[in-house]
């Protein structure tokens, strides 16, 4: 079945005139962007977060060992904010943007309550609606790796990439939820293009840059392998 919609999509793409070389797992993309060699063969486990799902494969020995999908993502931390307070879904959202955050405040006076409309939401009730679904999206991603049997999940380093990524305090929250090392996944400079490609919400797509770039350097030597061999023996 997954095979059948992969074939689909890429008909619906070409059939818009677009020529499709490659087909890449999406979380492979963003890791060729924010994980290092090192990271890949000590063991690392990558989660996109995305709008709609969180994408998620596990590095081993320098290969992809495991991976999979968790229908949890940044829109359901916006659809639990604006449930909870009873505000429209894109109300919500930006306030999400602009006022996210999964750090515990203190109880100090000089935090506001943010007000929307005839709404309002305290920062801390905010921040604990935020943080219960993240810690809930990485206990899912620990039971997962249970359920596989990965050996020694202990010894494995997170890396966090996706749009959710710019969550302030997710990497530190991740920490406390798994046991794990964790970090937010940068993407990896590309000479010429625009610094502000550096935010996680684009690993994929400079993935998708670096992906071809490796491949067709591979395709290159590999041609010039053959080239130099067949012109030994002509």
């Amino acid at each position: 079945a997954a095979s059948t919609s992969v074939q689909n999509l890429v008909k619906c793409v070409r059939s818009c005139g677009v020529k499709v070389e490659d087909v890449v797992l999406e979380p492979l993309a963003s890791a060729e962007a924010v994980l290092t060699e090192e990271e890949k063969q000590d063991g690392s486990i990558l989660l996109d977060i995305g709008g709609g799902t969180t994408d998620v494969v596990v590095f081993q020995n320098g290969s992809a060992y495991y991976a999979f999908v968790l229908p949890v993502s940044g829109f359901h931390v916006t659809r639990d904010i604006a449930i909870t307070t009873g505000i429209p879904f894109e109300t919500a959202e930006q306030i999400k943007t602009k006022y996210g955050n999964v750090i515990p405040f203190s109880n100090s006076p000089d935090i506001k309550d943010i007000t929307v409309g005839d709404t309002s939401i305290s920062q801390d009730t905010l921040t604990k609606i935020i943080s219960s679904r993240f810690e809930e999206l990485f206990k899912f991603v620990m039971i997962e790796l249970s359920e596989i049997e990965f050996p020694n999940i202990a010894s494995l380093n997170m890396v966090i990439c996706g749009g959710s990524a710019n969550m302030p305090g997710l990497a530190e929250l991740a920490v406390s939820a798994t046991g794990l090392p964790a970090r937010i996944g940068y993407p990896s400079r590309l000479p010429g293009v625009s610094d502000a490609l550096g935010n996680p919400m684009h690993a994929t797509g400079v993935g998708l840059l670096l992906w071809k770039l490796i491949n067709d350097e591979k395709q290159s030597r590999n041609a010039n392998y053959i080239s130099r061999i067949v012109g030994k023996n002509i």
